[in-house]
């Protein structure tokens, strides 16, 4: 089993103007739409003194499931929303 952690940090000003909360559901709602995908939990940052923003954490059962769910065209459509306003991104990938 693999667990995928990725930490987004967005710009100020681009942020401001999103819809986080739309985003976070559009997250985890991929759990329904992408087989591959286990378990899907997703957090909006409360403390405003860090600056990263949205985290997200995910199990799938292998690295090519991991894969899978990279390039489904479900995730790439919420992945473009989060690059719109991302300027930071951090992953990790391990087994559990």
């Amino acid at each position: 089993m693999i667990r995928h952690i990725v930490i987004f940090q967005f710009e100020e000003e681009k942020a401001a103007k999103a819809d986080i909360p739309a985003i976070k559901s559009g997250l985890e709602c991929l759990v329904n739409e992408i087989p591959e995908l286990i378990k899907m939990e997703v957090g909006i940052n409360i403390n405003s003194n860090e600056k990263q923003h949205l985290v997200l954490t995910a199990e799938v059962k292998d690295m090519k499931d991991l894969d899978v769910y990279a390039k489904h065209p479900k995730h790439l459509a919420v992945a473009a929303k989060i690059k719109a306003i991302a300027n930071g991104r951090t992953c990790v990938d391990y087994e559990i």
